[in-house]
Formats: C-alpha cells, sequence, structure tokens
C-alpha cells in the first residue's frame, strides 16, 4: 500500500472545489450549447413550422410573449434570433475552453471564461435590442455571474 505523503493529500484537496465547479460549469454547456444550437436550428428553418406542431405551438408562445410586451414579432426579429443563436453557440464553446484551462490549473483559462461569460451575458443587448428581455431574461443572466465569482474564489488555486 502506497501512502501519500501529507504534503501530496493536502495538495490534492486544494483542488477539489476547482474540479467541482468545472464539472458542473460543464454540465451547464452541455445545456446551453445544446439549448442555443436547437434554437438557432429552430429559428433559421422556419418552413419547418408548417409540418411540426410542436415546433408551430412554440412559435406562437413566442409571438405571444412578445405581444404581451407590446412588441410585433416578425422575419426581422427571427434574423436577429437566428444571428444570435449562432454567436451564442460560439461564446459557449470558448467559455468552455476557459473552464478546460481552469481544469487544468491555466490562469489562462480564468481571463478567457470570464470574458466570454460577461459576452454571453451582455450578447442579448446587442443583437435583440428591445427584444433582449423578452428571450433572456436577466435572472438567467445571474447564473452566468455567479460562476464568474465561483471560479474568481479558486483564482489563487490556478498557476
Amino acid at each position: 500500500m502506497i501512502m501519500k505523503s501529507s504534503s501530496e493529500s493536502k495538495d490534492g484537496q486544494l483542488y477539489v472545489p476547482l474540479k467541482l465547479i468545472c464539472v458542473l460549469s460543464l454540465l451547464g454547456f452541455v445545456y446551453c450549447i445544446s439549448n442555443d444550437t436547437s434554437h438557432w436550428v429552430f429559428f433559421n428553418h422556419p418552413e419547418e413550422l408548417e409540418t411540426n406542431q410542436e415546433a408551430y405551438e412554440s412559435m406562437e408562445t413566442l409571438k405571444q410573449n412578445c405581444l404581451d410586451q407590446g412588441l410585433v414579432f416578425g422575419d426581422d426579429t427571427r434574423e436577429k434570433l437566428v444571428k444570435f443563436y449562432l454567436v451564442r453557440a460560439i461564446i459557449d464553446v470558448l467559455a468552455l475552453l476557459g473552464v478546460a484551462l481552469m481544469n487544468f490549473k491555466l490562469k489562462k483559462g480564468f481571463v478567457i471564461y470570464a470574458v466570454f461569460q460577461i459576452a454571453y451575458v451582455a450578447s442579448p443587448f446587442f443583437f435583440l435590442d428591445e427584444f433582449a428581455t423578452v428571450f433572456v431574461p436577466l435572472t438567467w443572466s445571474i447564473v452566468h455571474l455567479v460562476y464568474i465569482f465561483l471560479f474568481y474564489s479558486q483564482y489563487k488555486k490556478l498557476n
């Protein structure tokens, strides 16, 4: 039986919170990437609404949400959403790169992660204008900011 020295076990325990945050973040990114990609496909192929009843109902719900906010959902809005969800899917992948680098204990990973998470939060306001809070509630953005602070709390443990 091989015994670890006390410094090795302390060093391993030092990175447990970082690893846990990385795993939780990975799970969140799997959700975000699949969500953003599916929305991109949904808005990029409106002709499928004619044959897919569930997609048609979903689009009607979105149109009603816009009307409830006093906004009109048209083709120009749909085009904005296509660009928006494509950019967000790309941002997801780049932020995931930051998580992977932090998993290997590199400080560059935090910088990459933080920049792209802030871009993820800010992107609705750049691409969707007045529709930003209709399609992306502000409460969802808070989760991304909390993760930035969680990773920042582990920043001293990165090389």
